[in-house]
């Protein structure tokens, strides 16, 4: 009886240990839940004044006009837990930022709730639209002005410091 009830104990534990890790891995395989793409702007995390929203969007409409590079500015409330890394290249793809024959997409990212800023760039940008670049335009354009909590105006000179770049 007792090896019988050892046997049926073991075989219960193995059962919710493999019920347990397929748990586990199933939510750390999840996907990241992205919005939607409305705009060249998708102002999650409301950061945006309307004033520089459509200065911002005749800012990139204008880039768009003038090399056909494209760049998408997106606020977002959280990252899910993802590195902003991951979450950015992923919602990028996703978004199919920039023209599928020339991979010429940026993605401007800022989670505020994270306390971080990215700047994700197509293949054919990244000769011009560098990692050092990208770096430079968030620590002299971008966070100073979050520092003083104008989030609005750190997307926008952000934006500007996108454009001037790839326009040369």
């Amino acid at each position: 009886f007792w090896a019988a009830a050892a046997t049926h104990v073991a075989a219960v534990a193995a059962l919710l240990l493999t019920l347990t890790s397929l748990v586990f891995a199933t939510a750390a395989t999840a996907a990241p839940t992205y919005p939607a793409l409305t705009g060249q702007i998708v102002d999650q995390a409301n950061l945006i004044s309307p004033e520089d929203e459509a200065a911002i969007l005749a800012d990139l409409k204008a880039l768009e006009g003038t090399s056909t590079d494209q760049v998408a500015v997106v606020t977002v409330n959280s990252l899910e837990g993802y590195p902003i890394e991951d979450y950015g290249i992923g919602l990028a793809r996703q978004w199919q930022i920039g023209q599928k024959d020339k991979d010429n997409g940026v993605l401007l990212l800022v989670p505020p709730n994270e306390r971080r800023v990215r700047i994700e760039v197509g293949r054919r940008l990244e000769p011009i639209m560098t990692d050092i670049m990208s770096a430079a335009i968030i620590d002299t354009a971008i966070l100073p002005r979050f520092r003083r909590g104008d989030f609005s105006g750190g997307i926008r000179a952000g934006v500007q410091d996108i454009k001037n770049v790839l326009l040369g």
